[in-house]
């Protein structure tokens, strides 16, 4: 089984890529948008290994997600009661950390590649208001990536 930096280094090179695509396509693509995408990237690229209890991964998925999640909590509704926001920081980090899984469940199927593309899909057309051809090239780099870490899986097992 590959370890979490082979998924994180393959992912950044089939990144790479698709971010010299998109400055093609999209000269005008802004700094805050790539910073976003690119940590989208490294989340999906080890984001299948969250159902896994005794993982690393998911203590860092939990963590990195719960104060994504926060951030554009805060932005989308700016509330100013700090009690709020720590209240659904921390429900978002317990159900994320400690919500129970199969290893090699759900989120080891392309199904589920599918379906956190296409949430990541929307939050980059409705929070980071990005067009919808920009929001589209997110969600097939998004796939890409997650969709790797499923076939570097298999690959490995296979020559085990």
């Amino acid at each position: 089984m590959p370890s979490w930096k082979t998924h994180i280094f393959i992912n950044l090179i089939i990144f790479l890529f698709w971010l010299k695509l998109l400055f093609l396509l999209r000269p005008e693509t802004g700094i805050f948008y790539v910073v976003v995408i690119s940590l989208f990237a490294v989340i999906v690229s080890v984001f299948p290994d969250i159902d896994t209890n005794k993982s690393r991964v998911r203590n860092w998925l939990a963590l990195i997600l719960a104060v994504m999640m926060t951030i554009l909590y805060l932005i989308n509704f700016n509330l100013s009661e700090w009690y709020s926001v720590a209240l659904f920081f921390t429900v978002s980090y317990c159900v994320i950390r400690f919500f129970p899984t199969h290893h090699r469940g759900f989120t080891h199927t392309l199904n589920f590649s599918f379906i956190l593309s296409l949430i990541l899909f929307f939050i980059t057309y409705f929070f980071l208001r990005t067009d919808i051809l920009t929001s589209f090239m997110t969600f097939i780099i998004l796939f890409v990536c997650y969709s790797s870490h499923l076939i570097l899986d298999r690959i490995i097992k296979i020559q085990d």
